[in-house]
């Protein structure tokens, strides 16, 4: 327990920080370094004394003549030269050679510079080789996990690429995945157009053998660009409670991450949750319980009605090939079968009408805009932060929200 505190501590204190690179690299660091990792190792096994480790005992702990000592407190039967560590053979009639040893069962290191003087702990002794000289390469490779002369590389120098944080979801996809119902039951329709004469008319369909299929499969097996979630089928009701069902869930697939890679997304919900969003994820002001970071602003019913303008266009709107978000939305195949599905504009008005009076009754949406449903901003005028001062998604709010 306490020598498993002890070399932490050591290890801890030797993270290498940008002015202690050097000291970090130094051999009587790195020496420690290994020494640390023999002792831990030597908790649940017995201490290593072969091969690439008995290249690194002779230079960490406190040594005896061989010739006279005790085999019992040797840790290495083995003898090396006092002159330069080398190792000579076990049956060397060398009458100066030492072997490490463990006083009265007790493993004492050689004495270290440790404390505020010496903010990178490492051995007193100051080695005058360098490791590729102390160490073979196979047993620098053992030890250290590379060559001598690639230790300071992969250790000490800025890394080329950082690590991915595990909390970013991935929200840039070909096209959404399609919402599915727990049990595959369709949800019962939440509109009844159908029953106040509003139908959709049969659009032409190629079924022949002949129809190329539009989009691939992505590399994880989702789905890209595949329809494989027909709606030809569906009444009205039925195609526009399953876009509007589909809009809410969209809306949280494609919510922003950080630029930066080793930082979570905006939304800390995680990605089987983001699949369950429903009304009430948006009708909740309490906006920590959705976002880390967001910036928000009190909407006028002009910049409401803007926004669903952009997020359900009438018939003479379409976005454009190049606009975020909007091209990858699965709910704006849904909408473009409505819109294709319509007699005319009078019955699409009526329609795009009940989707509206839907929008209304939420609390908060993303600023959407012409080019994209998510913007990020760090100035945007008459946005109030939550969460933080850099860049996070604007959203629009109706009410007064709260954080905690």
């Amino acid at each position: 327990m306490y020598r498993a505190h002890a070399c932490k501590l050591l290890l801890d204190a030797q993270e290498p920080t940008p002015p202690m690179v050097s000291f970090c690299q130094a051999p009587e660091a790195l020496l420690l370094t290994a020494a640390c990792v023999w002792l831990l190792n030597g908790i649940h096994a017995t201490p290593e004394e072969g091969g690439s480790w008995r290249q690194l005992l002779g230079r960490i702990l406190v040594t005896y003549p061989k010739n006279g000592t005790d085999r019992d407190i040797m840790v290495s039967t083995r003898g090396l030269c006092p002159e330069n560590d080398n190792e000579t053979d076990s049956d060397s009639t060398n009458e100066e050679a030492v072997v490490p040893v463990a006083p009265h069962g007790v493993v004492f290191l050689l004495p270290l510079k440790v404390g505020i003087r010496h903010p990178v702990p490492r051995f007193q002794r100051v080695f005058r080789n360098t490791l590729g000289s102390m160490f073979s390469p196979a047993a620098c490779q053992h030890i250290f996990g590379a060559l001598a002369e690639d230790i300071g590389t992969k250790y000490f120098t800025k890394r080329s690429f950082r690590e991915v944080n595990p909390e970013r979801v991935r929200n840039r996809r070909r096209i959404t995945r399609p919402v599915t119902p727990p049990d595959d039951t369709p949800p019962p329709p939440i509109f009844n157009l159908t029953a106040r004469g509003l139908s959709l008319i049969e659009v032409p369909r190629d079924e022949g053998s002949d129809m190329e299929v539009d989009g691939e499969r992505e590399s994880d097996g989702s789905d890209a660009g595949f329809d494989d979630n027909d709606s030809s089928h569906l009444n009205l009701d039925e195609l526009l409670t399953k876009c509007w069902i589909q809009f809410l869930v969209d809306l949280t697939q494609t919510s922003p991450n950080h630029k930066a890679a080793n930082r979570p997304s905006y939304c800390h919900l995680s990605e089987d949750a983001r699949a369950r969003v429903n009304e009430e994820t948006y009708s909740d002001l309490h906006l920590s319980n959705y976002f880390r970071m967001c910036r928000w602003k009190r909407a006028k019913q002009d910049d409401w009605n803007l926004a669903f303008k952009w997020l359900f266009p009438p018939l003479d709107l379409t976005h454009t090939s190049r606009a975020q978000n909007y091209k990858s939305a699965r709910y704006l195949v849904e909408w473009n079968k409505v819109k294709a599905g319509t007699a005319d504009e009078q019955d699409f008005t009526r329609i795009r009408g009940e989707i509206k009076r839907k929008f209304d009754k939420l609390k908060w949406i993303p600023t959407a805009t012409c080019d994209r449903i998510w913007k990020c901003s760090s100035n945007a005028k008459g946005y109030t932060a939550l969460g933080g001062s850099g860049p996070s998604p604007l959203i629009l709010v109706r009410g007064r929200p709260t954080w905690s």
